[in-house]
């Protein structure tokens, strides 16, 4: 069963307020925990998290597994995962 449109709203409201990227993976490990599929929403706002949280390689491992799991991912946590790269180069010193 794949969660609607209110937790990835939910989820979205809470990453915009400032949520720990760990707080929004806990909030998937959670649904799979009780046997539902995140949504494409869902996955993207927990990426947004992640990628605001420098969890570069959390991001693409939601990616992978929205792909594992036959959800289509949305062009938004494709649009997080592309910028990943981007993010890094310009947050690392040397």
């Amino acid at each position: 069963m794949v969660v609607g449109k209110e937790f990835s709203a939910s989820l979205a409201t809470s990453t915009a307020r400032g949520l720990h990227w760990t707080l929004a993976i806990s909030m998937l490990r959670t649904l799979q925990l009780h046997q539902l599929t995140p949504g494409s929403g869902s996955l993207a706002s927990a990426g947004s998290a992640c990628d605001r949280g420098l969890q570069w390689a959390q991001t693409l491992a939601l990616l992978r597994g929205a792909r594992g799991k036959g959800v289509q991912p949305s062009l938004m946590l494709y649009g997080t995962t592309v910028s990943v790269p981007s993010s890094a180069s310009q947050n690392t010193r040397f």
